[in-house]
């Protein structure tokens, strides 16, 4: 027992001896110096913005509908479904106008039975009144047998009149209700996505109902949002407008804005609209957005001067930010800071301003390597010098190379 009594305070003397080696060690090589970029706080062009919730919307939203009133035999497609120009989407019954074609084609040939017949009794009956009429003339004939063959003939031609009238409006009718048969046959008019499924097989539609809603991604997208009324009088004014759509990670700046300057009164609103297809964004980005997708609209005013900082350089440690300053002597102290809006930057009237966006743009627009800059409420001030690069590997009191 004493044996090892001693040899724990063997071991324990000798880490003490070592620890204290370290640290004479440490002490005679003085603090770690690191190297890492820096930037100098100062305060920036901001543009205030106020921010509107919106939505993309298709410019080419196409609703079909029935044109007549049926059953629907069946539906080929359903919601999400991609679909090409002239496929077929979904039949409808077609029995009804089958019947009536049917019904009409023995009514024509009943009407053309008539006039073959109507057609041989004229040629009898037109025999009969040039021969009356020529006995009449060498009077052979009285006038009164003339008269009897002549009208005779005159009503015999009127009854083939009316029996080829009858039959052209006949025609027409079978034309007409033939043509309904492409009404029984629902054929997408472009290439687009089936975004609303409305009727299932078995359903009574009537004429006009809507049954598909399909949109073409290819005509572009606008992105739409409702707007204070109290902004309307500033349209001219204003640079333009910042868009954020945070699910497909987009944020661009522009100054091509559609007002409609019609105020809703249950709202106090105004609609101003954006078309995405002219932001200026490459096609793989634009790829990414879907009709209904949520954003905002960001309606810049006036510049302010504001104390910004990269974002990058913050650290978070829980809910604390802070940055790592460093002094006239290039020693690195680490100071706690709040921090306000976040910004991007964009060009504006030929000048490089900051806008306001959304937080959660900033995070993947810096998974991107975009350059996003933070307001700084306290903690800092104008002139001192930050770390904006390698915080993992630097702690307090190191000095700067």
């Amino acid at each position: 027992m004493r044996r090892f009594t001693k040899l724990l305070i063997f071991i324990s003397m000798l880490a003490i001896a070592c620890s204290c080696g370290k640290q004479k060690e440490l002490a005679e090589s003085g603090p770690r110096r690191v190297s890492a970029a820096t930037v100098l706080v100062s305060r920036k062009p901001v543009y205030d913005g106020r921010s509107f919730p919106g939505k993309v919307e298709a410019k080419n939203k196409i609703v079909l509908a029935s044109r007549i009133s049926a059953y629907v035999i069946s539906v080929h497609v359903d919601e999400a479904d991609h679909v090409k120009k002239g496929e077929v989407l979904i039949d409808i019954d077609d029995k009804e106008i089958r019947e009536r074609i049917s019904s009409l084609e023995a009514t024509l040939s009943q009407i053309r039975r008539q006039r073959d017949a109507l057609t041989a009794r004229l040629l009898y009956a037109r025999s009969q009144f040039r021969r009356y009429m020529n006995l009449l003339q060498e009077e052979a004939a009285t006038k009164e047998e003339f008269e009897k063959t002549k009208s005779e003939y005159e009503a015999i031609l009127k009854q083939i009149e009316a029996a080829s009238a009858r039959e052209k409006s006949v025609k027409a009718q079978i034309e007409q209700v033939k043509a309904s048969l492409d009404y029984t046959r629902i054929t997408s008019p472009t290439d687009g996505t089936v975004t609303g499924r409305l009727v299932d097989p078995g359903t009574f539609v009537t004429a006009g109902q809507p049954l598909l809603v399909i949109e073409a991604p290819r005509q572009g997208y606008w992105f739409r949002a409702n707007v204070d009324e109290g902004l309307l009088r500033s349209v001219k004014k204003i640079p333009g407008v910042a868009v954020a759509i945070p699910s497909a990670g987009i944020f661009f700046f522009t100054n091509e804005v559609l007002v409609i300057p019609e105020i809703d009164l249950a709202s106090h609103t105004f609609s101003a609209k954006v078309d995405i297809s002219r932001s200026g964004l490459d096609p793989t980005t634009v790829g990414k957005i879907k009709n209904g997708m949520f954003g905002r609209l960001i309606w810049l005013s006036r510049i302010k001067e504001k104390l910004a900082i990269p974002k990058m350089s913050i650290i978070k440690r829980g809910e604390i930010e802070g940055v790592y300053v460093v002094d006239e002597n290039k020693r690195i102290h680490f100071r706690v800071i709040k921090s306000g809006a976040v910004f991007s930057e964009a060009k504006i009237r030929h000048k490089k301003v900051l806008v306001p966006i959304d937080t959660s743009i900033a995070r993947k627009a810096e998974t991107r390597g975009k350059f996003v800059w933070v307001e700084v409420l306290s903690g800092l001030k104008t002139g001192e010098k930050i770390i904006a690069s390698n915080l993992d590997s630097i702690s307090e009191g190191y000095i700067l190379k």
